[in-house]
């Protein structure tokens, strides 16, 4: 790995790295630093419930949506944006939950 670059770019979630995409395109050298162990940032999915492992839990993931079609052309990343359903769990600390998603009739039955 190079040891100087132009610009550093703070951060691997999907802002950074769009910055980091466009930065190189422009000819700029580019390094992304992460804290984490995972990329992603906000746009990646968390386990954080060890009694539901296979529970994951969206960090932001939902913001990736918003994002402008133009923004995602300008990419040219085969990007495919798939909604999850259900889409949203709300545990309590009375060990009940709500899980909703696109059919009315099953969220209004919780």
């Amino acid at each position: 790995m190079a040891t100087s670059c132009d610009v550093c770019v703070l951060g691997a979630g999907h802002n950074g790295l769009t910055a980091a995409v466009f930065l190189a395109r422009a000819g700029l050298r580019v390094h992304v630093l992460e804290r984490s162990s995972v990329l992603g940032g906000a746009a990646r999915t968390e386990r954080p419930f060890a009694k539901a492992p296979e529970l994951g839990h969206s960090t932001g993931a939902y913001l990736l949506g918003v994002m402008p079609p133009e923004l995602i052309d300008r990419l040219a990343l085969p990007l495919e944006l798939v909604r999850r359903d259900p889409h949203y769990f709300l545990p309590t600390l009375d060990r009940r939950s709500l899980l909703l998603g696109a059919d009315a009739q099953k969220n209004d039955a919780q």
